[in-house]
């Protein structure tokens, strides 16, 4: 969980643009700041126009956004040589059969993951790796192994269409 002690910083797509946003220490409640999509459910509506970053902060009882048009900062040397549009990727089907065989692969050692979510898994070339298993325990529930992989498939459905909703506009 993220403690809201600290600056909080995030990159958004809205619209066709990316946005960047800080909420100031003490803004929301950690368990909010943990999770991002429901995060967006709690600020405030973000205003038109081309501004590229702002600040929200709490002021009384209410969430205040200060929106800027601030250059940022700029990549000055690369390391690899392909650009990637993260915009535009998409979710292929072997990185759906890749959870399920994690998933499976857990679950045949009797394993429930305990947050098993999609942020907990980490793409790369070689792969799909499952992360984070402070909450992983060893049991023989088929029920909650069940659940488990129930709550994984709404997520990820829930991902997909928020992907395509956002660029099919």
């Amino acid at each position: 969980m993220l403690t809201n002690q600290v600056k909080s910083e995030y990159r958004i797509l809205v619209g066709n643009q990316i946005k960047y946003i800080s909420l100031d220490p003490g803004t929301l409640d950690g368990d909010i700041l943990s999770f991002p999509p429901d995060l967006f459910n709690h600020l405030p509506e973000l205003p038109p126009g081309d501004w590229t970053r702002a600040r929200i902060y709490r002021l009384l009882h209410s969430l205040t956004i200060e929106p800027s048009d601030a250059m940022l900062k700029g990549v000055t040397s690369r390391w690899h040589h392909n650009l990637v549009d993260v915009r535009f990727l998409v979710i292929e089907e072997r990185l759906w059969d890749s959870w399920l065989k994690g998933w499976k692969h857990l679950h045949s050692l009797g394993v429930v993951h305990g947050d098993l979510n999609r942020y907990n898994f980490v793409i790369s070339p070689s792969g799909v790796t499952l992360v984070d298993f402070k909450n992983a325990m060893k049991s023989g529930d088929e029920e909650a192994m069940q659940k488990e992989f129930m709550q994984l498939a709404e997520q990820l459905m829930e991902a997909v269409d928020l992907f395509e909703s956002r660029n099919n506009r």
